[in-house]
């Protein structure tokens, strides 16, 4: 797996992404929203 975001100890929100066999988990994903929502994304 692939940790991205704020790191784990500063995050308000933990999201883990789960995808199918015939999706990705490759998300793009805003990093000045990420960082404004202090994300951490598994």
């Amino acid at each position: 797996y692939r940790e991205s975001g704020v790191p784990k100890e500063e995050a308000k929100y933990k999201i883990t992404l789960v995808h199918g066999f015939g999706s990705s988990r490759d998300m793009n994903f805003s990093t000045s929203k990420v960082q404004q929502c202090s994300l951490y994304l598994v």
